[in-house]
Formats: structure tokens, C-alpha cells, sequence
């Protein structure tokens, strides 16, 4: 059974934002998507994390991914990792967490870094 799509809340899209705003190669693409992404799964245990796709565009089916920035904040004990799909738009992102009890950071104190 395919999952309901729904809008992004406020704090996925902060997130999505922060993430994107690095200078990267393809970032101007990634940047476009955001107004056009929508929510098609969240993880299981409970973790921030969560998968998005253009809505202008048919679902891809990920064989690859591409690691595109990573997020880190003072309030967070763990970080951020924006990946992107074959077709180089935003498809998941992942929360790296070290103590599941923690609440997810505010998207302003996010510093985000290009993918080496």
C-alpha cells in the first residue's frame, strides 16, 4: 500500500531550507524543488527523519543516492544529511540521532556544509 502524501509541517520545511542553503554543485535545482515537496513517509522509530519528492515529477524509484549537505546545530547531539535522488532533487533527510529522547532542533540554528 503506497503511503498518503501530505504537505511538509513547519519544522520540515525550516529544515529543508537550512540544508539547502549551501553553495554545491546543482544546489540552484535542489533550492527550486523546496516549494514543490511533499512528505511521502516518515521513519519508524520514532527519529525526525523523513522522505519527500517533487510533486511536479513522477516518483522515482531511488537505485542511488546522492549525499548532498549535512546539518549540524548546538542543540542537537547529533547532525543532519540531506540526500537526493537520481533525478538530483531532494528524496529524504536523514537525522543522525545519539539519544532518541531528544527534541528536534530549531531549523534557524541549523549550520549547513556541503557533501565532500
Amino acid at each position: 500500500m503506497r503511503a498518503v502524501e501530505q504537505a511538509l509541517n513547519d519544522w520540515q520545511r525550516g529544515m529543508l531550507e537550512a540544508l539547502t542553503n549551501v553553495d554545491a554543485p546543482g544546489a540552484e535545482r535542489v533550492r527550486e524543488s523546496l516549494p514543490h515537496l511533499v512528505v511521502t513517509g516518515v521513519c519508524g522509530c520514532g527519529c525526525p527523519s523523513f522522505n519527500v519528492r517533487d510533486s511536479r515529477f513522477p516518483e522515482v524509484v531511488p537505485y542511488e543516492l546522492e549525499h548532498f549537505s549535512n546539518g549540524v546545530t548546538p542543540d542537537w547531539e547529533g547532525g543532519f544529511v540531506l540526500w537526493l535522488g537520481p533525478d538530483r532533487r531532494p528524496i529524504a533527510l536523514d537525522a543522525v540521532i545519539h539519544d532518541g529522547g531528544e527534541t528536534p532542533p530549531d531549523p534557524a540554528t541549523v549550520t549547513a556544509s556541503a557533501a565532500v
